[in-house]
């Protein structure tokens, strides 16, 4: 479609909704009436809109689309990625490098003090379930010792078996 005939298919639903918007207004008061008004205004506005506004978004499109290409397929674009690359990589070895060692040095360690039977740092084992000095457990609670308050209240309410 050609931008005349955009201008006047616009222009006929937005005289349309104005009729609808008179007829709005007589049966069912001003507050719908210009609700109805301000609908059949859209496609009107919208058509001129696009008509002011086309030839500066075609113009904003190119100025982008000209910078997207320019810094993407730009050497010094590309040499900055690269060497952000060689970055990143040489401190991942690094740091799985770090981690190798220390869990080679940490198996070395166990081995040695399970040989000798002496584990630097280590308490001694927990017994039972006393706690160390003598303290005896806590008795456990009867589940169903609360079950006599449940059973009073009921009876006050009156709904005993």
């Amino acid at each position: 479609m050609t931008a005349t005939t955009w201008l006047w298919a616009c222009l006929a639903a937005s005289a349309l909704g104005v009729l609808v918007a008179l007829i709005v207004f007589r049966t069912r008061g001003a507050a719908s009436g210009l609700r109805t008004l301000a609908l059949a205004l859209v496609p009107a506005a919208g058509y001129f809109a696009v008509v002011a506004v086309w030839p500066y978004l075609d113009d904003l499109r190119d100025a982008v689309t000209r910078w997207v290409t320019e810094a993407t397929v730009s050497p010094a674009w590309i040499a900055a990625v690269l060497g952000g690359a060689v970055v990143v990589l040489l401190l991942l070895s690094w740091i799985l490098s770090l981690r190798g060692r220390r869990a080679a040095g940490a198996d070395a360690r166990t081995s040695g003090a399970a040989a000798s039977g002496d584990t630097p740092g280590a308490t001694p084992p927990r017994r039972g379930r006393h706690q160390v000095g003598g303290a005896r457990p806590t008795a456990e609670k009867d589940p169903l010792a609360d079950m006599e308050d449940i059973e009073a209240i009921l009876k006050r309410r009156g709904l005993d078996k």
